[in-house]
């Protein structure tokens, strides 16, 4: 009985655990995805992917994921942007997981407005 009680136990700690690492993505909305092949001279054979989840109009993430046919290799860089006062807007790029640097940037958009006038048309240009 107590084996139970403690297994139990472990499985609603996970599950727990489990929705609350979800929420976040879950509370977002997709408002955007999309696909791009192509070559270049210098890296040969490239594919990139992106997913855009938008929360509000004052939280925006995306990420790309990056392959590059020559090297056989891929990456993942996430962008988070977010208004944090009437005129700055907080950049955080992560590559693998890994945080690299943050930028601020002074504007009058919101997260969603930079990310469809300014970040998008950066993506579409391609690597």
């Amino acid at each position: 009985m107590k084996k139970n009680i403690g297994l139990l136990s472990v499985i609603l700690f996970m599950l727990v655990i489990s929705l609350q690492a979800v929420e976040p993505v879950a509370a977002a909305k997709l408002v955007d995805h999309g696909t791009i092949k192509g070559t270049d001279h210098d890296v040969g054979y490239y594919k990139y992917s992106w997913v855009t989840y938008q929360k509000g109009t004052s939280y925006v993430k995306t990420s790309w994921y990056l392959y590059f046919g020559v090297i056989k290799d891929s990456s993942k860089e996430t962008f988070i942007l977010q208004k944090v006062s009437k005129t700055k807007l907080k950049i955080t790029k992560y590559m693998d997981g890994t945080k690299l640097v943050t930028e601020y940037h002074y504007t009058k958009l919101t997260a969603a407005q930079y990310y469809w006038r300014v970040f998008r048309p950066n993506i579409l240009r391609g690597p």
